[in-house]
């Protein structure tokens, strides 16, 4: 029996990391490090500090385990361990014990850069939904230069690794034998023994992550494992329930009282939103003289816009949107208008519908029949009902998030789109968005004379939607674009970093385009016969590029206040309007204006005219990332995950008594995605 310290030598020989081990164990948490700092959302608390050392703990014991592995199993010897060892065999088991090593390695790396890439653009690991922006050769996106970068280090070091490793194969020295008193290879025996543990606890951690899949917010995340869950989730929408869970009557009046569900609505009907008309109240707002019957409407959804880049809106900013700052005197300003969806296909859904949309994209269409997809009550196919032409205008290629499909199964009878109009202007430049704005808008002119040539035919009035692109992070402008230097012109209050400057030059590029569709639809002529409604799809996301931009300006996160402006040829509307207002509301307040309220409908959302100011908060949800409330005086944004937790654990939102509880969001929420899968939205 060997003495105990030469045990204690030899146990130290066996276990201590090379510097390859070290090195390995770096690469992983650098994955994890840049993941978490992409969120901008390093720990602040106890309970998230220990989520990333568990990550950081779980990342050491599995690609340390991998390393010991390979050096027990490389060393493996034929028949009796003491027995002398063929060339043959042992190079077999160690090239078997190279492999998994080596296919975690090439699986990781990738993997980590589309989640750390995801996480720079979106603040948060991948969710299921997430995938379907990576359609209609849209992938280019989410790949930021640093995030390449990181990825081509990572693979350098990666091959280094994995050559110096099989050189040390080669040579028999992979993991040296010591023997104590000449009984047993005890180093082989104890890289064996802490292999197996290392796999036990990094184990533990995946198989955790299968069982329960943790929030995209979460730092303990295996980016890897739930890369591959959200795709194979992506792939295969859960089951739809049998019957659609009916909601108790005590649940269903406390939803009632916070606006949460419409009056009329039947908690006990088989389409428990479906009312027969929308429940506002008549307009009191005076007639202006010579008004037109049937008024065109226009809708513009700005990309990625947010108030604070408006000097009239924020005080932030000064000189930076001047078109919009103008248009703030010239049309109906509406403050306190917040996006309570993200991203564009959820803030086109919220704002057309009035819904949130579905937390899994197949049931926008993306993959179904047409006549699998469950059927909304959306604004675009009740005023084509009522006659109207209905025309989409946008530089992105529709097939991303299933776009095409959604406005087609919803009222659109044209769709004019990057392919569409890029024939019209051939030779436009393109972002990895799509065409950009200034194309859009030239567009988006010529169909606004050509529908107005159509109704002087046959008098039917249009609905036009839309959408621009350039003012998308990390802004798209072309590279010619800066903002403007002379002292009397020049933008206050820009920070002093690149990725700032390039994403305000977006805005100021998009600014001057909204200048000119302006200047189309407020001439003389045409301002009276169109209501225009301009605000945007989504507010900005936060990422690191843009950080900079929100400093010290009391802007959320995921949900931010926008620009909401209307001219009205019908009535005569005041200058401003104080009212906490969300994007579900788009689409109620345009029927509200138009006098289209006795129609069947599903809609969420209240006319910013009617009932909506005596509705004093807000619900929002991003997918299955984010839910958010908003009062008067707090808001709370949280992973719907945690809000979850809260309700079970019987916790408050901390916000105040008589609002909406974290059961209340929580089941909400919960309830509307049983409306996507038994398309119980309406008959």
């Amino acid at each position: 029996m060997p003495n105990l310290p030469m045990f204690l030598r030899s146990l130290y020989a066996a276990a201590r990391p090379s510097w390859r081990l070290l090195l390995l164990v770096a690469m992983a948490w650098a994955w994890r490090l840049a993941m978490v700092d992409a969120r901008l959302d390093w720990p602040t608390t106890p309970s998230t500090r220990l989520d990333l050392l568990r990550g950081l703990l779980w990342d050491a014991a599995l690609w340390t385990a991998l390393l010991w592995l390979t050096g027990a199993l490389g060393l493996v010897r034929a028949g009796h361990a003491r027995a002398p060892a063929s060339p043959g065999v042992a190079r077999w088991f160690a090239a078997v014990g190279l492999l998994p090593l080596l296919a975690w390695a090439v699986l990781c790396v990738p993997l980590r850069a589309l989640d750390y890439g995801h996480c720079y653009m979106a603040r948060a690991h991948f969710s299921a939904e997430s995938f379907v922006y990576l359609q209609g050769g849209f992938g280019a996106v989410w790949f930021a230069p640093r995030t390449m970068v990181l990825t081509a280090v990572m693979l350098a070091l990666m091959a280094l690794h994995a050559r110096l490793l099989l050189g040390e194969y080669r040579r028999g020295t992979l993991l040296q034998q010591h023997h104590i008193d000449g009984e047993f290879p005890f180093r082989r025996q104890v890289a064996l023994v802490l292999a197996l543990l290392g796999l036990a606890a990094g184990g533990r951690a995946v198989a955790g992550q299968l069982r329960t899949p943790p929030h995209p917010f979460a730092h303990n995340i295996q980016p890897e494992i739930n890369l591959i869950q959200q795709f194979l989730a992506y792939r295969q929408a859960p089951p739809p329930p049998k019957e659609l869970a009916r909601v108790p009557q005590e649940r269903w009046q406390r939803w009632q009282r916070f606006g949460l569900v419409p009056p009329g609505a039947r908690a006990q009907a088989e389409y428990p939103l479906w009312t027969e008309r929308l429940a506002e109240p008549p307009l009191t707002l005076p007639l202006r003289p010579g008004a037109p019957a049937r008024p065109n409407v226009v809708l513009t959804l700005m990309e990625s816009t947010s108030s604070v880049f408006s000097f009239a809106l924020s005080g932030h900013f000064q000189g930076l949107t001047p078109q919009l700052d103008r248009l703030t005197q010239q049309m109906t300003v509406v403050d306190g208008y917040f996006n309570t969806t993200s991203p564009t296909i959820a803030g086109t859904v919220a704002s057309l519908c009035s819904v949130f949309p579905s937390t899994h994209p197949a049931d926008l269409g993306t993959r179904k029949a047409d006549e699998q997809v469950a059927k909304l009550s959306c604004l675009p196919a009740i005023l084509a009902a009522e006659g109207y032409r209905v025309v989409y205008v946008g530089g992105g290629d529709t097939r991303q998030a299933g776009t095409d499909v959604f406005l087609r199964n919803n009222g659109f009878s044209e769709v004019h789109a990057a392919g569409e109009i890029a024939k019209r202007f051939p030779g436009s430049p393109t972002t990895v968005m799509g065409l950009r704005d200034d194309v859009v808008v030239a567009y988006a002119i010529e169909q606004i004379q050509r529908l107005e040539e159509l109704r002087s035919q046959d008098q039917r009035p249009y609905l036009l939607l839309i959408a621009t692109l350039d003012a998308h992070e990390p802004g798209l402008a072309p590279a010619a674009v800066t903002l403007p230097q002379q002292p009397s012109l020049a933008v206050a209050g820009v920070p002093d970093d690149s990725d700032s400057r390039q994403q305000l030059a977006a805005y100021y590029w998009a600014d001057q385009q909204i200048g000119k569709l302006a200047d189309c639809l407020l001439a003389p002529g045409r301002r009276e016969q169109t209501l225009w409604l301009l605000t945007s799809d989504h507010a900005p996301f936060r990422t690191k590029a843009n950080q900079a931009l929100f400093e010290d300006k009391s802007q959320g996160w995921s949900f931010n206040k926008m620009p909401l402006l209307i001219h009205d040829p019908l009535h005569q509307l005041p200058a401003r309007l104080q009212v906490l207002s969300g994007s579900l509301d788009i689409a109620p307040t345009l029927l509200h204006l138009l006098g289209q309220v006795d129609h069947p409908n599903a809609m969420l959302g209240a006319s910013i005219f009617g009932r909506r100011p005596q509705l004093p908060w807000l619900v929002g949800r991003v997918g299955t990332r984010s839910a958010w409330l908003h009062t008067p005086t707090a808001n709370r944004e949280l992973p719907t995950g945690l809000l979850r937790d809260l309700c079970q654990q019987k916790q408050e939102l901390a916000i105040a008594p008589d609002l909406p509880n974290a059961c209340d969001v929580s089941e909400w929420l919960d309830w509307q995605d049983q409306l996507w899968q038994t398309r119980r939205w309406r008959p």
